[in-house]
């Protein structure tokens, strides 16, 4: 169905992945390598995720850093009855994405679901065929996003925004054009890192 009114968003990021087993310290190792990193770059959370978050009506969960399940995070969703759900979705963890959609769904059948991330810019194609969804976003979301919420507001068509993709009427892939990177990052607010906790937000999974 069609969104009326002002858009209600809950942006999730998913619980830890099911990857391939390795042993206890190479996976210490590599976690830790990754931290030492992260504070060398000041890179403690998801950039993207903090910056969409300081759009209009949007409430921010991270399953990672909570260490939800998929039928707690969709339970939490559920709960503030967002009119769309947009989900983080990286390659190592899409078996945890799909569980959180599916959670979700199965409490609000009709919500209109859009991921982001890494995987979907990889492999945009693919992506619009994900199971559960509404749109995929690839590259740079904060605008397409933006502009996708106000064509549902108005229940206008969002099919034809640059970097979405999604399943066509017959089944099949339809990836629209792409926009260049973002190259000024200061046309953005702030990153609202709220619902976010540093410390805590290091996920092995690749």
């Amino acid at each position: 169905g069609h969104v009326t009114g002002s858009v209600k968003v809950s942006l999730s990021g998913v619980a830890r992945s099911r990857c391939a087993e390795v042993d206890v310290e190479t996976a210490r190792a590599y976690v830790k390598q990754l931290r030492r990193m992260a504070d060398e770059l000041d890179l403690k959370d998801d950039l993207g995720v903090g910056l969409v978050a300081r759009l209009p009506e949007v409430v921010q969960f991270d399953a990672v850093e909570r260490g939800w399940t998929a039928e707690e995070t969709g339970k939490q969703i559920a709960a503030v009855r967002p009119d769309v759900l947009g989900v983080t979705s990286n390659s190592h963890n899409l078996i945890n994405v799909r569980e959180v959609i599916e959670a979700t769904r199965a409490l609000m059948p009709n919500l209109f679901v859009v991921i982001g991330g890494s995987h979907v810019t990889s492999f945009p194609e693919e992506a619009a065929l994900f199971p559960g969804i509404d749109a995929a976003i690839r590259g740079d979301g904060e605008d397409p996003l933006t502009e996708l919420l106000d064509c549902l507001q108005a229940n206008t068509n969002w099919r034809k925004i640059k970097n979405v993709s999604y399943r066509g009427e017959n089944g099949m892939s339809v990836v629209n054009d792409k926009t260049e990177p973002t190259k000024d990052l200061d046309i953005y607010a702030f990153p609202d890192r709220a619902g976010l906790s540093p410390d805590r937000y290091y996920t092995p999974g690749m």
